[in-house]
């Protein structure tokens, strides 16, 4: 089987209860959009982040457009929030919940 990196998103923290923290595919429009949600930190806060993902003809060709990122929102206090989620609902919404510490 062979393997191809699909992405490497840089400059992710990643110490204590930082990192990656989750991914979400927007799944009813991924054909017409390719869009890729990420949650992580990055330069001192968390972020949710929009990507692209680009077909290139399919198969390992594929990828993620790092330089599409699009931050739909960036936590105000730094690493204030203890918790977050995000995930799409029924009218294609994306939703995120924050705990604050």
């Amino acid at each position: 089987m062979s393997k191809k990196t699909y992405a490497t998103l840089t400059g992710v923290e990643h110490s204590d209860e930082k990192g990656l923290m989750s991914i979400a595919i927007h799944l009813q429009d991924f054909v017409d959009y390719g869009y890729i949600y990420m949650y992580y930190s990055k330069g001192g806060s968390f972020r949710i982040s929009r990507f692209s993902h680009v077909e290139n003809g399919g198969g390992l060709t594929s990828r993620l457009d790092i330089s599409s990122e699009l931050i739909l929102w960036k936590d105000p206090k730094g690493y204030g929030c203890v918790e977050t989620r995000h995930a799409h609902n029924h009218d294609n919404n994306l939703l995120a919940t924050v705990s604050p510490t």
